[in-house]
């Protein structure tokens, strides 16, 4: 338990200094609950149990493979990438987000009400240069699916702008 706790408190402090730098930040799967938490948002714990009539989401035996589609939020990031106003993404977890964070918008749903994407919402959006944190795994499905390959070069575009130094 306690190395746990450690590792928690290690990936929120990496959370703080990414914010502190203004750094992009493009966040996967536990790195979206994480980040969820980091800025005061709680998470689903076990989705079969907590949401009625869920997806199953641990569709691990299908890590590389589309498994069920979410709605994107016309104007988000991931939709100005994808130009798309649905996604196919796979699913391999058994946790998300819960009570959404202030600071963050939904900007993915699957069909059964989960989250699946979050950007920076309002003002909140001027903290960072680029942020979008999902919860499939783009890194298993950009090699038959070019639109996930679009994200990384998204996120590295965003790496390589000038910025002035930490605020």
């Amino acid at each position: 338990m306690l190395r746990t706790a450690r590792y928690h408190h290690a990936e929120l402090l990496l959370i703080r200094e990414i914010f502190r730098q203004r750094k992009p930040l493009l966040a996967i799967c536990r790195g979206q609950q994480i980040l969820n938490v980091a800025l005061g948002g709680t998470l689903i714990a076990d989705i079969p149990t907590q949401v009625p009539g869920a997806l199953n989401h641990s569709r691990l035996d299908r890590k590389d493979k589309i498994v069920h589609k979410v709605a994107l939020t016309p104007g988000s990031i991931l939709n100005k990438i994808t130009g798309k106003q649905t996604l196919g993404v796979n699913s391999s977890h058994h946790q998300a987000v819960g009570r959404l964070a202030g600071a963050l918008r939904v900007t993915a749903v699957s069909p059964d009400g989960v989250g699946e994407a979050l950007e920076l919402a309002g003002p909140a959006a001027r903290w960072l240069p680029w942020l979008v944190a999902v919860q499939f795994h783009p890194e298993r499905l950009f090699e038959k699916h070019d639109v996930f390959l679009e994200l990384f070069r998204s996120f590295t575009r965003a790496c390589g702008r000038k910025r002035n130094g930490p605020v």
